[in-house]
């Protein structure tokens, strides 16, 4: 019954018009649908065999992923170890998505929240958490608003984690490797390592708080 759950829940999401825009899903049984960016388990490997070396524990840690699809990047974070999680998602479609992976696996200690990230006081209503997972976002923010809200939006949102696994990009198009670094090293973040992502060439950025 539960893998014919996970067929349905894949034929719902291939069915979308611009279905190769949502992520894949990380827990086993789910290969049928399309993911956004094949190369996904190996980025998040490579984050995950970083963070080891760092000595960083993922043991029960929080997280929180900020503009979360349908949740590769927090749901492998649990898989990993990671305790409760919190995605933030505008759009009521991948809401229901979630929402129905997290019936499906029966998972406890997961939260979605259908937030905009307009401005700083929106910000201040979300969870602060150990992990913040902030993909492809922070110009979708400046869009909405402007530089200097943005990046106290980061600011807020950051303010009391430990890691941040961050990709700085400009709709679509990759920034230079070192063009958005300044951003998490004013909240408090040292860029750890760099990883090639291979998604239009982003890469994914893992910050640790600055001892």
């Amino acid at each position: 019954m539960t893998q014919k759950l996970r067929d349905e829940l894949a034929e719902e999401i291939n069915g979308w018009q611009k279905a190769a825009n949502y992520q894949g899903c990380p827990f086993k049984g789910y290969e049928k649908i399309n993911p956004h960016r094949k190369d996904h388990p190996k980025v998040l490997k490579a984050c995950l065999d970083h963070l080891k070396e760092k000595e960083y524990d993922l043991t029960g840690k929080s997280v929180i992923d900020v503009g979360s699809n349908i949740g590769f990047f927090a749901f492998s974070l649990r898989i990993a170890g990671a305790g409760q999680l919190y995605m933030v998602e505008r759009q009521g479609r991948v809401q229901k998505v979630i929402r129905q992976i997290v019936a499906i696996e029966g998972l406890k200690d997961v939260e979605v929240l259908g937030k905009k990230m307009h401005n700083v006081d929106q910000a201040k209503e979300l969870p602060k958490c150990d992990i913040v997972v902030y993909k492809s976002v922070h110009h979708w923010i400046k869009k909405f608003s402007d530089e200097k809200t943005a990046e106290d939006i980061f600011r807020e949102i950051t303010s009391e984690a430990s890691a941040v696994i961050y990709e700085p990009c400009n709709f679509g198009k990759a920034l230079p490797t070192d063009a958005d670094n300044s951003l998490a090293e004013r909240c408090g973040f040292d860029t750890t390592v760099v990883i090639a992502d291979g998604f239009k060439g982003r890469d994914i950025q893992v910050c640790l708080r600055s001892k």
